[in-house]
This record gives C-alpha cells, sequence and structure tokens, in this order.
C-alpha cells in the first residue's frame, strides 16, 4: 500500500530512512517538495501502521494512507471531481462519525483553493450519515494535490493512524498578542500532541527560560514556576504571579524543593544539556514528567539520539523523540521519572 509522508525539507531524507528501517522491502516511489513523498509499503496498511508503533518514526511527522490516485482534472470543474473520486471512501464504517476534511496542494499558483475541494466534499460526508467536522475527528479525509504532473492522492485515516492530527503535520496556532519568544509553539505543540500533560497546581522548572515564552506558558496553565537563566526575562513574564526567575547558569543552579515537570530549552550542546537535565532528575517527583530540546548539530541524528537516550537513562525514562513542526535543527524529547530505578 502506498502512503504520502511528510518531514522538515532538510531532513526528508533522514525521514525516508526511518520508513525504510520500519519496513526494510518498501520504496520511496517519487519525491515533492517541501519535504513530502511517496512511500510504498511493501506491508498492507495495518502491517505498515504496526511497523510504525514498533519504530516510532522521529522526522516523518505525518503519513496518510493512499487509497485513491487519480488525475488532477483541468477546468472549473476540478473541486467537484476530485470530491467525487474521493467520496468513493465513504460506506458505512463513517456513519456516525465526526469526518474532516484536509486538503492541501504542491507549492506554486493554485488553480483553485483548498477550501473549494472541502466545501463539495462535507456535503458528500453528510449523506454518508457523518458530521463533517473540523476538531477533534473520528476520521480524516486527507486529499493531497500535485500539479506537476497532476495526480491527487486520496485517503480516509483515524488521526492516530497519520503520526499528527494536522494536514500534513503542519501546526498552527493563533497569534498571542502576549507573547515573547516564537519558542513557545513548541511547548503548545507537544502540549497539544500529548507530550507534555500540565495540571493547575503543579510546580515546573523551567531551564534557559530567558526570554519567558515558556515560563509564560506553563504560569497560564497554573503551574508556579522557577525559571532559571542568566538572562533577563521579559518583564511581562518576570511579573506575573507565581513565577520566581533565578539568575545564574543552569550549571550553577541548586534547586530547593522538588519539582512536578522540568522543562529544557536550553541553547545548548545535546550533551551539556543532556548532562544537567540528568544532574536535576532528583529533585523531580516520581512519575514526573520532563520535555527536552536536543540540538542536533552536525552528527547524524542516527547516532546522537540513542547517545542521549543512553545518557539521560536510568534516571530518567524516554517516552519518546519527535522533530515538532516549530522545532528547527532540533528535536523535542519527552518522558518521566520512573517511581523506582533498578540497576
Amino acid at each position: 500500500m502506498r502512503f504520502i509522508a511528510t518531514a522538515q525539507e532538510k531532513f526528508a531524507g533522514t525521514a525516508e530512512r526511518e520508513l525504510l528501517g520500519a519496513d526494510p522491502h518498501g520504496q520511496v516511489v517519487q519525491r515533492f517538495p517541501d519535504g513530502v513523498f511517496l512511500f510504498e509499503s511493501s506491508f498492507d496498511r495495518p502491517g505498515f501502521l504496526g511497523a510504525l508503533r514498533a519504530h516510532p518514526p522521529v522526522f516523518a511527522r505525518h503519513v496518510q494512507p493512499v487509497e485513491t490516485e487519480t488525475t488532477l482534472p483541468s477546468g472549473d470543474s476540478a473541486p467537484a471531481e476530485i470530491s467525487r473520486s474521493c467520496a468513493d471512501l465513504f460506506d458505512e464504517s463513517i456513519r456516525g462519525l465526526r469526518v474532516a476534511v484536509q486538503v492541501r496542494q504542491t507549492p506554486g499558483e493554485k488553480r483553485f483553493s483548498d477550501y473549494a475541494v472541502k466545501e463539495r466534499l462535507d456535503p458528500l460526508i453528510s449523506a454518508a450519515g457523518a458530521e463533517p467536522a473540523v476538531q477533534d475527528p473520528d476520521r480524516i479525509v486527507s486529499v493531497f494535490i500535485v500539479r506537476n504532473p497532476g495526480t491527487v492522492y486520496c485517503g480516509l485515516s483515524a488521526p492516530s493512524e497519520n503520526l499528527n492530527p494536522w494536514s500534513g503535520g503542519v501546526v498552527r496556532f493563533f497569534k498571542d498578542p502576549n507573547s515573547v519568544s516564537r519558542a513557545e509553539s513548541k511547548l503548545l505543540e507537544a502540549m497539544k500532541l500529548g507530550f507534555l500533560s500540565v495540571r493547575d497546581g503543579q510546580r515546573a522548572l523551567d531551564l534557559g527560560a530567558a526570554p519567558g515564552g515558556w515560563t509564560r506558558v506553563l504560569q497560564g496553565k497554573g503551574c508556579s514556576v522557577t525559571a532559571v537563566d542568566p538572562a533577563e526575562l521579559d518583564r511581562a513574564v518576570s511579573n506575573l504571579d507565581q513565577v520566581t526567575h533565578v539568575r545564574c547558569d543552569a550549571n550553577q543552579f541548586r534547586p530547593q524543593g522538588s519539582f512536578d515537570l522540568i522543562t529544557d530549552d536550553m541553547n545548548w550542546e545535546a550533551f551539556r544539556s543532556a548532562k544537567v537535565l540528568k544532574r536535576l532528575t532528583v529533585s523531580l517527583q516520581p512519575r514526573g514528567s520532563f520535555l527536552m530540546t536536543i540540538k542536533l548539530g552536525s552528527e547524524d541524528p542516527a547516532q546522537l539520539l540513542p547517545k542521549i537516550t543512553r545518557l539521560l537513562e536510568p534516571g530518567l525514562t524516554v517516552t519518546g523523540i519527535r522533530q515538532l513542526y516549530h522545532n528547527r535543527g532540533e528535536v523535542t524529547a519527552w518522558g518521566l521519572r520512573p517511581c523506582q530505578v533498578i540497576t
């Protein structure tokens, strides 16, 4: 079976190798702009998805099944014709479910908008006994349109099967006028994907906090935050209730008390950052969570990331590593401190 996979363009080759590692007899059939490629699996659909669960990709942020593959129609009727070809996927299995439509096209001048396809698919979804949805769908109709040479790929899947519920894994947030840094989007994305759970009343340690983006997000979720950074925090953050700024290098930080979660977005070389996080493990409550940005540098990620995982263990359990849409030359790792460390 075929799948459309998406990664950051710089790391698309690494994402291809990830899928080939999960499915050694698969092959990359075609490459498209912006880190998108067509992968032909040697497995059937359940087999391929099972292989991805067994070998979770870091850099492939989104996959969508290809169940129909048609020639891109010409003329003004293209959106309607595309919709009718995708509607062949709608059967009794979607009755009573919430179904979202996600349309994207390769770069260049568009003859029609993505919405023009969606607005024609929604009535067909309703006719099949399902409810058109935008948020929290049970199923997603993914439509990928390649303008040159002119092909439409369509598939129906559960959000969890796509690795990421957003179209192509492109995560967008409404611009917050109170935002103090772009880095806030990384933390918001990780939380939205369920990599870090934050609850009201938790005690958080934020390493590399300045100018205070992650601190602001954590405080806004009800945490009391100890923000560690020798640089100044944005005044709007430092004036917030439940924020304590410790102005020192993270290597010199000596915690007073314990924390329910630790975040680390330090702009440091990966091993240096991981060693600080490892040292501070003793201040993290058992079953406490951590989220860490890993700067990739020049080393092959396939070599670097297992080394970082081994460095953090056994004091911390790395649950997963993923290159978020908002990561740049870095990846995000998350996990927890186990209740009991067995050496």
